[in-house]
């Protein structure tokens, strides 16, 4: 990583979840509907207290049944009941992104909390948890990132590979699995299909980019190939409305060093996945906004939509699922706060702690929080699916925020259900300066290659920008424009926009744990179609090179061109 020293900047406020809503985990026996769930809840009197006026957003609720592998969570994760079901409320007085609004909102979750885990375990129906609706990217406090680890920049493939297919040898876009010599995609003989959580572009943008562009663009030619339908052979697009999901408003909440158009996000990861299993069916499932920002709930609502699809299908393929995004909520010592009044968090007592003043009971908390969504996915991987996800690229020369160990896997990598994945520099066996830890516990983890990045530090030595190191990224399809430099002669805060650079020829190179992921995915897709297992598949990859590991975690090479 190279550092490069810039102006200080001005701090906006920080975002870490939705404001006015609050999300109840409740569990209960399968056969009883949300309707008797609710009729359950009328005998605690104080979420009638604590929530006040708030009104259940019932068509965003969202139900499942435990997986019969849920004995394999540590007990503070174990599931009580045989289904769970996730109830948002609005609270409609709460709904301001300011300090106020998020320390009563806060208030509420902490006094619903104190009652909720002081109940004891009888009766039909469990209380679990209540909790924000956080966020699916990176806060805006951190060094590093949760979706990409840094910005997109234009790259170019010579034009004698024009007419090349996705995996044509010597191409510069070609992924090579050294640690699996003999890996050969396309002659799988199974049907497997891969789900990406992430950003999409709509159908007609797609299309456009296909009578535009397929001839001299062999990702674009392959994997926005006509099916004669209005839709493509080998992607599936499904748009926020069709599965249910609310996404953010653009101009709603913003990203610090990520305020710029990521529709292409999910496309990159696409051509990915794609050109490494080039038979795989792929499902894009759009759960973040053109900005890259989601939200818990839209997740499982997605997840739930995916599962839905899954049971009503005539055909049970094996499935993947890519998660290119992270949750934003701190890791347990983690949380840095710099005196901004108007920090979401500033009130949130369990996060004002460092690691050494933690107790049992905080991280007890801090493992509910999100525990639906480790569940949810834990439901689709009893049903012969893998769920694999980008550990997060939180950290700054290798360190935390706060000058220690590399970070550990954000979630969901470190979801009990999911396996973990980190980002190597390119051509190399050393981890990427700007890549968590993979996994939790690290040595479940795997990394592979994420690509380098170029930082720019402010007068304080934190990072207030990064961008993807010319020749160092992964290279793949890219529609849009760039994120240029900012604009010069203005002080370098969040708020100023991002230059717009022309891309002239849809190619980028990117760097991030969002891109180390996908390559996982489209081995795992690739080793399904030859006949493996989800649990044979894993342990192919970890073993496919035993001698090597960076951070405890098992390494798996791949190099591009």
């Amino acid at each position: 990583m190279q550092n490069q020293q810039g102006r200080a900047h001005s701090r906006r406020r920080k975002d870490y979840f939705q404001p006015g809503i609050i999300r109840l985990l409740v569990e209960h026996p399968a056969e009883i509907s949300i309707g008797q769930v609710l009729e359950e809840l009328q005998k605690f009197s104080f979420l009638n207290e604590t929530l006040g006026q708030a009104q259940l957003d019932r068509e965003q609720a969202v139900s499942f049944t435990h997986s019969q592998n849920s004995t394999r969570f540590p007990e503070n994760r174990r599931p009580r009941r045989d289904a769970f079901t996730v109830l948002p409320y609005v609270l409609p007085q709460l709904t301001q992104y300011n300090g106020r609004d998020a320390r009563e909102l806060i208030r509420r979750i902490n006094a619903l909390n104190q009652n909720i885990l002081a109940l004891p375990d009888d009766g039909a129906v469990l209380l679990r948890i209540a909790s924000p609706n956080w966020f699916s990217v990176p806060t805006p406090e951190n060094t590093g990132g949760g979706g990409p680890g840094s910005r997109p920049i234009p790259a170019s493939v010579a034009s004698e590979f024009a007419g090349s297919a996705i995996d044509a040898p010597g191409a510069p876009y070609t992924f090579t699995m050294t640690a699996l010599p003999d890996f050969k995609p396309r002659d799988a003989t199974r049907k497997v299909d891969v789900a990406m959580f992430d950003t999409a572009y709509c159908i007609e943008t797609l299309q456009k980019a296909y009578t535009d562009h397929a001839t001299a663009h062999p990702i674009i030619r392959s994997l926005l190939e006509p099916n004669g339908s209005g839709g493509f052979t080998n992607l599936t697009v499904h748009l926020a409305p069709e599965i249910g999901v609310k996404l953010l408003a653009p101009d709603e909440v913003r990203v610090r060093r990520h305020d710029y158009n990521m529709n292409d996000h999910g496309l990159f990861v696409s051509g990915i996945i794609h050109s490494i299993a080039p038979k795989a069916q792929l499902h894009l499932y759009q759960v973040l906004n053109d900005y890259g920002l989601g939200t818990t709930q839209g997740i499982a609502l997605a997840i739930k939509h995916l599962a839905q699809q899954r049971e009503d299908a005539t055909e049970r393929r094996p499935l993947v699922v890519n998660c290119s995004f992270m949750l934003v909520m701190p890791l347990p010592g983690q949380y840095k706060n710099n005196g901004d009044a108007n920090d979401q968090l500033v009130s949130f007592e369990v996060f004002q702690k460092n690691e050494e003043q933690i107790t049992p009971d905080d991280l007890y908390l801090l493992d509910q929080f999100c525990l639906d969504l480790d569940w949810a996915f834990d439901s689709l991987r009893g049903n012969d699916a893998l769920v694999i996800a980008a550990a997060g690229n939180d950290a700054n020369n290798g360190q935390d925020v706060t000058g220690g160990d590399r970070p550990q896997a954000r979630f969901p990598a470190a979801f009990t259900s999911v396996e973990g994945v980190g980002a190597l520099d390119k051509n190399s066996t050393v981890m990427a300066e700007y890549s968590n830890k993979s996994d939790r516990p690290s040595y479940k983890g795997i990394v592979t290659l994420g690509g380098g990045a170029t930082t720019f530090l402010d007068e304080a030595g934190e990072i207030f920008d990064s961008k993807t190191t010319p020749e160092m990224g992964v290279l793949g399809v890219y529609l849009g424009n760039f994120p240029g430099d900012k604009a010069p002669g203005k002080e370098l805060d969040e708020d100023e926009p991002y230059s717009d650079e022309e891309n002239t020829t849809q190619w980028a190179w990117w760097s991030g744990t969002s891109f180390a992921a996908p390559i996982i995915t489209g081995t795992a897709a690739a080793l399904l179609g030859h006949g493996l297992t989800p649990v044979t598949v894993m342990g192919a990859i970890r073993a496919a090179e035993p001698d090597l590991a960076s951070d405890s975690a098992e390494i798996f090479m791949v190099t591009q061109g």
